[in-house]
């Protein structure tokens, strides 16, 4: 009956290994992560909803596994100063969501397809990610349904190509605050 799980302060790899290959955790929805050392998704967790990965040694996006994850809606990779990278396809497995916020690591680099798949999308927090300067001119274009943009703290210029205002029909609320673009 577990539908949250709350993982804080784990010094020791954390592994999640379905029984006898079995949909494990079958009620779980929520799953979070605040200063987890090492962790590893080896089965389906076909449920969960919402994950969110804070303050880890989390160094790549792609070691998350986000494939184990299909039904994922809110995703929370914050505070993880050794990722400087949105990889090609990051979250192409993870179609339905709805939030993602990658604010306050130490992003510098973006493709144009990092956001591929995303068509649900409505929020997204870039926040705080000091080294990001400058996003592919397409990088919106897989985010038709964007309603909410974080760029505050950064670098990234707001007149550069990738903020034409065909990607943001559906935009209704830009933070920006304290842009440095020198």
């Amino acid at each position: 009956n577990l539908t949250t799980l709350w993982l804080n302060k784990i010094y020791s790899e954390v592994t999640f290994l379905p029984p006898n290959d079995q949909d494990w955790l079958p009620k779980l929805q929520t799953l979070k992560f605040k200063q987890v050392e090492k962790f590893n998704f080896e089965s389906n967790l076909n449920n969960v909803k919402t994950l969110s990965i804070e303050d880890c040694s989390v160094d790549n996006i792609t070691v998350i596994k986000l494939n184990n994850l299909p039904n994922l809606q809110e995703l929370r990779i914050v505070s993880n100063p050794l990722i400087t990278e949105v990889p090609p396809q990051a979250f192409v497995h993870n179609p339905n969501l709805i939030k993602l916020e990658l604010n306050n690591n130490n992003i510098s680099t973006t493709h144009s397809d990092s956001l591929n798949g995303l068509k649900y999308l409505e929020f997204l927090d870039l926040q705080d990610n000091d080294f990001l300067a400058n996003l592919p001119n397409d990088f919106f274009n897989h985010v038709p349904n964007l309603k909410s943009l974080n760029v505050s703290e950064t670098k990234i210029d707001l007149s550069s190509p990738a903020f034409k205002s065909g990607y943001f029909a559906k935009l209704e609320e830009l933070n920006v605050q304290e842009i440095n673009t020198k």
